[in-house]
């Protein structure tokens, strides 16, 4: 579980939709880096939610990516806020700017960004990160059920 654990941290930044703010990251140095227990703490707490969200996000992303339609691009947004929500230490960087209120203009450009951004994250490697997630947390979950 520790090595599974230690892979998603190593990976996180490939797996973390665009616009989200990883909350386990510090510029400078690792002092404010999350520790391994504190991982063990938010997944025993929610490795199911995390794992049916992952997937959830990752067909969407896999239907876009066939159809590059902008339904479909639609549910993968609503899906990316799940996501995020049951991400560890991860907050939508687009719902910050958004629940501040301050500047619709601005919203709605980095809204359209944000859309944009995807098109260009379905055409790369994006999916076979979040399916490398999912196998990380099934082997987390099934140590945990295994070693309560």
């Amino acid at each position: 579980m520790i090595d599974a654990i230690k892979r998603i941290k190593e990976r996180r930044f490939w797996v973390i939709p665009p616009y989200a703010y990883d909350w386990d990251e510090d510029e400078d140095e690792d002092e404010d880096e999350k520790e391994v227990e504190e991982y063990v703490a938010f997944y025993k707490d929610n490795i199911d939610c995390c794992i049916c969200d992952a997937i959830a996000y990752r067909d969407s992303l896999k239907r876009f990516q066939d159809t590059l339609s902008e339904d479909d691009l639609n549910v993968v947004l609503d899906l990316r806020k799940k996501f995020i929500s049951t991400f560890p230490f991860c907050d939508d960087e687009f719902s910050l700017y958004e629940d501040s209120g301050c500047d619709v203009d601005r919203d709605a450009r980095l809204y359209l960004q944000m859309k944009r951004s995807y098109y260009k994250f379905a055409k790369d490697d994006s999916i076979s990160h979040i399916d490398r997630y999912i196998d990380n947390l099934v082997c987390i979950k099934e140590y945990m059920q295994d070693n309560p």
